[in-house]
């Protein structure tokens, strides 16, 4: 056969090549349509075609993915059924492999789903910039999930088998039905209190009505809010929901959210060690590459041993010789030093005003002494005087009731004491001191001096 003709494929390499085309063209799709000639066979598998006006498309649900089918399937019954398309190579047919089965009710769901996602992407939501980025090395992680369901299991798996030092704390909550999207709200607002630093809400795979609790706006709302990262792992790799969109990591399952954020603690020992004897081997070749550049200079100071040897001994003996030489200078200016500093300080004018301070401050106190001596004497004499005056003064003699009797005259400035009466003349008028103040009197009568015969000396005159 010549080069220029065309390839001959047999039958077996054409499908085979055209099931490698399909499958990698369709590796998942939905299809609308309506069940025609349903049988279930005893193999336990479902056989049915799905049509429409025109066309008719072989498919098949086997067993193990029936529990994903809450309605009962029935010809006539319009679902959506969602899969990948395969050929089957014995007959050449190609066929839709069914992975789950929605009735046709959930295409008003995919519209509601639609219009809350572009209303989300309108507000920001989804933006990355303001996605928070997941620590690198976490040790403590918040699961929201439910309790008995098989997304715990599988994450708990995934952290058993990697051997990881990961706290993992549960947050139960209903993740199907109606009341779910409030639980996924107040779990999320616990899982915030906690702060762990991740969070991971994740369920297993569903129907689009299983999953729609994760379509909710609260929930969307929620998760955008949240100040802890949150990673999402909802369904299968193919489910997407609201929540995926809002949270900082999307992970296709709950496997894939625990591998993402676990660490395998083998793998991180073997790269530690991996690190290790790098680092070993890089600090030996260091140390290698610094020996030799220290052993050539060290082999060519080593010929200049003894003249080194001999000249440090010489510097030795110089040192020693200088060292003692400067210690006997040293004591010798310090001798002439303190002998300085003894004369100084005997002929220092401080020191001799010091000597005078001293001797003043002696004559001081003589002084004050002999002032004190002057002053108590003087205050005794002065004493002694006092009492004499005292006793002589007129004063002390009016003080007993005696008065002082006076009179002006008129070629005198000063008064004229009177001691008779015969010196004063009736109406006249007399200046009488006492102890304490004096009266102006005025003579209305007198009595002269008895004589030794006790008779007046003169009869009494009085003012009429």
């Amino acid at each position: 056969m010549s080069q220029t003709d065309p390839q001959v494929y047999t039958v077996t390499e054409f499908t085979t090549s055209l099931k490698y085309i399909v499958e990698k063209s369709f590796p998942f799709i939905r299809i609308i349509g309506e069940i025609s000639s349903l049988r279930r066979p005893l193999s336990g598998h479902v056989y049915f075609n799905l049509k429409d006006d025109s066309s008719s498309l072989r498919c098949v649900l086997f067993k193990s993915r029936l529990f994903s089918t809450r309605d009962e399937l029935a010809d006539g019954t319009s679902v959506i059924c969602f899969g990948r398309i395969s050929i089957y190579e014995p007959r050449g047919e190609y066929q839709l492999i069914v992975d789950t089965v929605d009735m046709r009710g959930s295409g008003y769901l995919q519209a509601a789903f639609e219009k809350l996602k572009q209303q989300l992407l309108a507000e920001g939501l989804f933006d990355q910039h303001r996605k928070k980025p997941i620590p690198p090395h976490i040790c403590d992680i918040a699961v929201i999930t439910s309790a008995t369901g098989a997304a715990l299991h599988d994450f708990l798996t995934i952290c058993r088998h990697r051997q990881a030092d990961v706290r993992v704390r549960l947050i139960p909550a209903t993740v199907q039905g109606a009341e779910a999207p409030a639980e996924i709200c107040a779990a999320l607002a616990i899982a915030q209190r906690l702060e762990p630093q991740v969070i991971v809400l994740c369920r297993g795979g569903g129907s689009l009505e299983d999953l729609w609790c994760f379509n909710d706006e609260r929930v969307a709302r929620a998760i955008a809010g949240c100040t802890v990262p949150v990673v999402t792992g909802i369904g299968h790799e193919t489910d997407f929901t609201i929540a995926d969109f809002c949270a900082d990591q999307r992970t296709a399952t709950p496997t894939a959210a625990a591998e993402l954020l676990i660490p395998d603690a083998r793998v991180l020992r073997a790269r530690i060690g991996q690190l290790n004897r790098q680092i070993i081997r890089m600090m030996l070749s260091h140390l290698d590459t610094a020996h030799h550049r220290i052993v050539a200079p060290k082999r060519l100071l080593a010929s200049f041993d003894a003249p080194f040897y001999r000249a440090m001994l010489s510097l030795e003996t110089s040192h020693r010789n200088m060292a003692q030489s400067f210690l006997r200078t040293i004591e010798q200016l310090e001798k002439r030093t303190s002998r300085a500093i003894a004369s100084l300080t005997r002929h220092s004018p401080i020191h001799v005003l010091r000597m005078q301070h001293n001797h003043c401050a002696q004559l001081h106190e003589d002084l004050i002494r002999a002032i004190t001596t002057k002053i108590l004497r003087a205050e005794a004499l002065l004493s002694r005087h006092n009492a004499v005056l005292s006793s002589l003064s007129p004063l002390a003699v009016l003080a007993r009731g005696y008065a002082i009797v006076s009179m002006n005259r008129p070629d005198s400035r000063q008064p004229h004491i009177v001691s008779d009466s015969r010196d004063v003349s009736l109406s006249e008028r007399l200046n009488v001191t006492l102890h304490r103040g004096s009266l102006e009197c005025e003579v209305l009568g007198k009595r002269e001096a008895e004589d030794e015969t006790g008779q007046p000396s003169s009869s009494i005159a009085e003012k009429k």
